[in-house]
């Protein structure tokens, strides 16, 4: 309430494909980290994990409801109002922020563009595509299938384009070298 009757800015980042929103929070509590930055190959510590039927139906649910109360509560909030999706964002692994997305934002808010963007690089918990990293895929695009989540199986764009590069080199290929030696 305090934000809508003050008219406060608001960004809203979203992420459209719950599932992986949902893996993202899996490895972050198997692992205990919560942000990845650096150089380094983010597959080198990229666990699979067995995802539990029930609770991802439910989280992706949460993530519906939730999604559809920010939307109506801001709906009519015009220019005060952006949002931004966690697919445009972060583009790729090891890499800065997106230039195009900081830009779209500095327009947003009226400021230059002038960000520093080179200095930290984000890695992503996750650099595996869904079928490698999810031990039960099958049984996860069953549960799926005929839902109004089917969409989260299309992973997101930077699994399905390749070779993706790190540092000079392709993780594409030591992605699925690791995990067919787990």
């Amino acid at each position: 309430r305090l934000i809508t009757d003050h008219r406060v800015r608001v960004l809203n980042l979203t992420r459209r494909n719950f599932l992986r929103f949902h893996l993202s929070l899996l490895k972050a509590n198997l692992t205990g980290r919560w942000t990845e930055t650096g150089d380094e190959t983010a597959c080198d510590d990229d666990p699979t994990v067995t995802v539990d039927i029930r609770e991802m139906l439910f989280i992706l649910e949460l993530c519906r409801s939730e999604n559809d109360r920010i939307e109506r509560t801001f709906d009519n909030f015009g220019d005060f109002y952006f949002t931004l999706d966690y697919e445009d964002l972060v583009t790729d692994t090891g890499t800065a922020i997106s230039a195009e997305a900081l830009r779209r934002i500095a327009t947003w808010l009226g400021v230059r563009d002038d960000f520093d963007n080179g200095c930290q690089h984000y890695r992503k918990q996750s650099a595996l595509p869904l079928r490698e990293t999810i031990r039960n895929y099958a049984e996860v695009r069953q549960a799926l299938r005929g839902t109004g989540f089917e969409y989260c199986l299309e992973d997101e764009r930077m699994y399905r384009e390749a070779p993706r590069t790190l540092g000079g080199g392709l993780i594409t290929n030591q992605a699925s070298t690791r995990a067919r030696a787990r």
